[in-house]
């Protein structure tokens, strides 16, 4: 899916038609046997923009581990392990984690 005018407007298109449930996106969905990640491999659309996107939103696991790991990086650098730090390398630490878990989560769109 390439960033131009004309992706984004056929993905807008396909948007406004999953909303007004046109085809292709008007496919029952039969809740004792579908999945929402099988509804929408069967959804068969050109250029198919808007299942690739909801075929990774549904192969998210979301989770609060790198959360967790950068409070707890946190609490390690404030807590016992205490020198005397300004907030700048405070700063700076946290920078360095978030922007370790922005490159982590980006991963997962290549």
């Amino acid at each position: 899916m390439g960033h131009n005018k004309a992706n984004c407007q056929t993905l807008v298109t396909q948007m406004r038609k999953f909303d007004l449930k046109q085809v292709p996106f008007d496919l029952p969905y039969a809740e004792n046997y579908d999945t929402p990640l099988i509804w929408w491999m069967t959804c068969k659309s050109f250029p198919n923009f808007l299942e690739i996107i909801a075929i990774r939103i549904f192969g998210m696991t979301p989770h609060s581990a790198s959360c967790e790991r950068l409070f707890s990086t946190l609490g390690w650098f404030m807590g016992t392990h205490h020198l005397e730090k300004d907030l700048e390398t405070v700063i700076d630490v946290v920078n360095l984690e978030s922007e370790d878990l922005v490159d982590e989560s980006l991963r997962d769109f290549e």
